[in-house]
């Protein structure tokens, strides 16, 4: 995996339009467990890897999520991408809704 993703985990994904996209996730250190499913590790950003040119696209090109999120799930449709739930504190909150 690139190391664009390095020290983030459980990002969703969808493929759009020769683009993979990798939502949210959790930043997480093996040396501070205390960190681990804390709310305030969770990524806001949504980033995309172009297929076609095997490159990242700049950060900036996507607007961040509303509140970070870990183990959200992702849908492609109508050409958007809509994201749905997050995991705060082991319990799956699905009152968060995004759509980019």
């Amino acid at each position: 995996m690139p190391t664009k993703l390095q020290q983030r985990r459980c990002y969703a994904n969808v493929v759009l339009n020769s683009k993979i996209f990798f939502i949210g996730g959790e930043f997480w250190d093996d040396n501070d467990l205390n960190l681990r499913y804390s709310p305030d590790n969770f990524s806001k950003e949504v980033i995309a890897l172009d297929l076609a040119t095997q490159t990242w696209e700049d950060d900036s090109t996507y607007p961040n999520l509303q509140s970070g999120r870990m183990c959200a799930d992702a849908v492609v449709g109508d050409n958007r991408i809509f994201v749905f739930g997050t995991i705060s504190s082991g319990l799956l909150q699905n009152q968060h809704f995004g759509e980019y």
